[in-house]
């Protein structure tokens, strides 16, 4: 997408283009993490620059990566819209974007907020990284509560046989500074542990910033990108380039 609000050229790709991949794809934590960081720093540049622009559709099929430099590219920009659109779509009960990285707000039919595209977006991180990781006790069927370890990690298309209120519980659920989900699955991995550590700290910082119920006093845009983009930083200090084993 290049251009002003008034005036924009968009393309539309319907096949990956040579040299990229799907971000679900790449099997370094490290360069999942580094184009995320990107990708937050894309969207904030479209809301501040191209009247408050919503891509709305933050998934595995459109966000690729680079295979030689590691920089994304977000695509499939048809789902987006102004704030503003996006708002008199949530009155007249339309849900836009993919379900298995939806954020609660749009799962609930709420305004679809600059915040929701973050969400989704740490949505995406998570199903991409539970992807990549070794899962020798994954057939053991080990549950926490009703849902299996697998189903959790990969937040894939079982998203789409589970009905929306219990995807919205189970999402609450896992921000939720009480929840013990995170450490009783690290008991099961220990192996992984850097990749736990990861994933707790993401789960507070979303909690903090109130993407599971928003909160009064939210951050500003830029504010939403520095604390998670911090956070991706961390992540790729703690994971390194190699899955652990």
């Amino acid at each position: 997408m290049i251009g002003t609000p008034s005036r924009q050229i968009e393309v539309v790709l319907t096949v990956t283009p040579t040299g990229f991949k799907p971000i679900t794809k790449v099997e370094s934590p490290s360069v999942v993490l580094g184009a995320c960081r990107e990708v937050l720093d894309l969207l904030l540049s479209a809301y501040t620059n191209c009247g408050q622009l919503l891509h709305r559709d933050i998934s595995s099929g459109n966000v690729l990566v680079n295979q030689s430099t590691g920089k994304p590219l977000v695509i499939d920009w048809e789902c987006g819209s102004s704030a503003y659109t996006a708002q008199t779509d949530s009155l007249k009960h339309v849900r836009v974007g993919t379900k298995d990285t939806m954020s609660i707000t749009v799962l609930s039919q709420k305004t679809h907020t600059f915040s929701a595209d973050v969400e989704s977006l740490i949505y995406l991180v998570w199903k991409t990284m539970g992807q990549h990781l070794q899962k020798p006790a994954f057939n053991r069927g080990i549950k926490v509560g009703e849902i299996s370890v697998e189903e959790w990690l990969r937040f894939d298309t079982r998203c789409l046989r589970v009905a929306t209120d219990d995807l919205i519980s189970r999402r609450r659920g896992l921000w939720s500074p009480d929840s013990t989900f995170l450490l009783d699955i690290e008991q099961e991995f220990p192996k992984l542990a850097g990749f736990f550590e990861f994933l707790t700290s993401l789960s507070r910082t979303t909690g903090t910033l109130g993407f599971s119920r928003p909160r009064k006093g939210a951050l500003g845009e830029e504010d939403i990108v520095n604390v998670v983009s911090e956070v991706f930083k961390r992540g790729q200090e703690m994971l390194g380039d190699t899955w652990a084993q």
